[in-house]
This record gives structure tokens, C-alpha cells and sequence, in this order.
């Protein structure tokens, strides 16, 4: 424990007082994200190329496609994996904390909603103060979740669409009845489209994350690297509170 800063004049959320060192994103965590990060650049990089092959050096490379190609799908592998692996963290499998949990980001009760709409009216120059959070508050754990939801339509219909050409009676069982559902043409194209998002989420992602890190005070973007953030004690005392209520 050390003290805390004293307040910015020109921040005056930042909190005065004692300070701990909370380790918040654990390891895995913080495995699952870089890794995902990476995997999702060479993803959209190889993806698109299949898509439209800018590259034209066929002559000397008559393989290039292939290469392209199988550096997709051994990607894509990878990438399921890292999701199958958040999934434990999210149902505490694997000994996931309490900020990593499912029903951190899903929108239960009330109290979250309200937490969002006082992120919104931060976001919209409404409001002064951020809303301040061990872990993610709630605006930022539901845009996780529709990030989830997006990796695993690109799951799902990249597994469709290698099933449709290497038939492996596995995968067959599994997605073999969707391109009876939706055209495989549609289902390349929601799988190219919803590529797109992961750029643009980025974006915002980075950009919230140093305003908010710079507003806070708290190391929010050493902790992606380290998995410390400093926390008051008055904030952590509260948060104990209410996750004693919570599991009453």
C-alpha cells in the first residue's frame, strides 16, 4: 500500500488516499488477448488476400494462394482455441477471478444498466466524472460480449466453409446443415463482412482506453501488460461489499 496522488485540478475524480495493487487480469487473460490480437491481423491479412489477391507474383511463386491459404486456417485453429480457453475463464473452469467471470458481462441487473447509461452520458460530454471499475465497467463488458458473439459467427462460418470443401465427418456433423440453411455465398459473405468490425472496435477500444487510463489514473493500460491496477481501498472495500451481496 502506498498513498495515492493528490487531485488533479484538472481531473478531480482521481481519489485521494491509500492504494492498492490489485492483479486483475490474470495471466491467461492476458495470454487469450495478445494472442487474439495477433491472430486476428494475420486473420484479416490472409482472409482478404483470399478474398482478392493483390499480390500478383504467381510466375515465381505458383503457390502462393495455398500458402495464404493454409496460413489461414492453421491461424483459424489457433484462434479457436484461444476462444475455447476464455470460455473456461468465463465459468471459472480454469480458476478465472471474479472480473473475468460471465456475469461480469452480461447485463443482469440493474445496477449495470444504470452503470452504462452513466458510461453513455461520459461518453456524450453529459457527464465529468468516469465511471471507475475494478475490472470493466459495464458499457465496456457488453461491447466484449458483442465482440464474442462476432468471433463466433467468424468461427462458425469459417468452419462451414472448410467443411464444404474438405467434408471431415466431424465438422459435417456439426455445421454440414447450415449451407442447407443459408448459401454458402452468403455465409463467405457474412464471414468477409463481420471482418471488418474487428478494425473499427480497435479503434474506438484503443482510444477509450488511453482517455480513460489518462483520466483514471490507475494503470488501466499497464494492466493489459502486468495484470496490476492501483485501486483505493475505500473502492475496494465497497467492491467486496457488493460482491458479498451478490453472492448472497
Amino acid at each position: 500500500m502506498h498513498p495515492a496522488l493528490d487531485h488533479d485540478s484538472r481531473h478531480p475524480e482521481v481519489p485521494v488516499g491509500l492504494t492498492t495493487a490489485v492483479y486483475v487480469w490474470q495471466y491467461p487473460v492476458r495470454l487469450f488477448h495478445w494472442w487474439m490480437v495477433i491472430s486476428l491481423v494475420v486473420l484479416a491479412f490472409t482472409g482478404y488476400y483470399i478474398h482478392d489477391p493483390f499480390i500478383i507474383d504467381q510466375i515465381k511463386r505458383p503457390y502462393l494462394m495455398g500458402w495464404f491459404r493454409f496460413v489461414h486456417e492453421a491461424t483459424g485453429m489457433l484462434f479457436i482455441g484461444l476462444f475455447v480457453m476464455r470460455m473456461f475463464l468465463f465459468f471459472r473452469f480454469s480458476g478465472g477471478n471474479r472480473w473475468v467471470r460471465w456475469d461480469q458481462y452480461v447485463p443482469l441487473r440493474a445496477a449495470q444498466w444504470k452503470e452504462m447509461l452513466n458510461v453513455l452520458e461520459f461518453y456524450a460530454f453529459i457527464r465529468r466524472r468516469t465511471v471507475s471499475k475494478i475490472g470493466h465497467n459495464a458499457m465496456a463488458a457488453l461491447s466484449y460480449l458483442v465482440i464474442y458473439t462476432l468471433i463466433l459467427v467468424e468461427i462458425v462460418t469459417g468452419l462451414t466453409m472448410y467443411n464444404w470443401i474438405m467434408r471431415t465427418a466431424v465438422l459435417n456433423f456439426f455445421v454440414g446443415w447450415i449451407p442447407r440453411v443459408i448459401d454458402i455465398q452468403n455465409i463467405r459473405l457474412i464471414h468477409f463482412g463481420v471482418m471488418f468490425l474487428f478494425p473499427c472496435f480497435a479503434i474506438f477500444h484503443i482510444h477509450l482506453c488511453m482517455l480513460i487510463s489518462r483520466i483514471e489514473k490507475r494503470g488501466l493500460m499497464d494492466s493489459i501488460f502486468i495484470g496490476y491496477k492501483v485501486i483505493p481501498d475505500s473502492e475496494l472495500d465497497e467492491a467486496e461489499k457488493q460482491a458479498e451481496l451478490i453472492r448472497k
